[in-house]
């Protein structure tokens, strides 16, 4: 049931974009986005989210890294580490790769989720239409 409030959380992320600024900025730790999901009215637990991330990943996640694993981040590679240090651009928008988004949608039954902000193969983010915006950003 609680794993359903992560999905829900998720869905509103990727759809609603103040929520998904607020939660770009915000630290990615479980704890950091289980205070998010309370403010935002979804009550789930670290352990909701850490279960919610191995079943949509179908691999290893710990409540220290179910955040990266669940946005597809790793290490930041060289080019990126550069571009966050020489402020060439901020984390103004998540990504969610649209398969992820699918599954969610299937898994918990909620429907289409509009994947407006899909990952690209490269350090930017892409809108849905094919219009840049943002730069720099993690993949």
């Amino acid at each position: 049931m609680s794993q359903e409030k992560v999905a829900q959380f998720i869905k509103a992320v990727a759809e609603k974009k103040d929520l998904n600024q607020k939660v770009a900025a915000a630290e990615k730790s479980t704890s950091a986005w289980v205070q998010l999901g309370k403010q935002a009215g979804f009550d789930f637990s670290k352990d909701d989210l850490v279960g919610f991330v191995k079943q949509m990943t179908g691999g290893a996640a710990t409540e220290k890294d179910a955040v990266t694993v669940l946005l597809g981040h790793g290490e930041m590679n060289d080019t990126q580490l550069d571009a966050v240090s020489g402020g060439a651009g901020g984390f103004s928008q998540l990504s969610f790769s649209p398969a992820l988004l699918t599954r969610i949608g299937g898994s918990f039954n909620l429907g289409g989720i509009n994947a407006s902000f899909v990952k690209t193969s490269g350090p930017e983010f892409v809108k849905s239409g094919g219009s840049q915006f943002g730069g720099g950003g993690l993949v």
